[in-house]
């Protein structure tokens, strides 16, 4: 492997582990999420979805279903499909390139 190639994937890989620790910081902050030590491994944590995590996660699946409801209520099936299966198409060959 390249060095330039190497740097560039670790360079990647460092951004995107801090940008995930950024958020579980903030979750936790909330308190949506609780850490707890895994009894097997003392340098590993477990992520615990918490009681007020899980209402808050319940009130934003009904706030996106209400949401969905809203924008595609005009919009005929066949053609809301066809519209997922390009977005599917775009996700696949986006994820593909990484």
């Amino acid at each position: 492997m390249k060095k330039a190639s190497f740097l560039k994937n670790w360079q990647i890989s460092w951004t995107e582990k801090s940008a995930v620790l950024r958020h579980i910081n903030g979750l936790e902050e909330k308190h949506f999420v609780a850490r707890a030590k895994d009894p097997k491994d003392k340098r590993r944590k477990i992520l615990l979805v918490t009681k007020q995590g899980l209402t808050e996660l319940q009130r934003a699946r009904n706030l996106d279903q209400k949401v969905h409801k809203i924008i595609t209520s005009n919009i005929p099936d066949k053609k809301l499909q066809e519209f997922e299966s390009i977005i599917v198409q775009i996700y696949e060959r986006t994820m593909s390139d990484k």
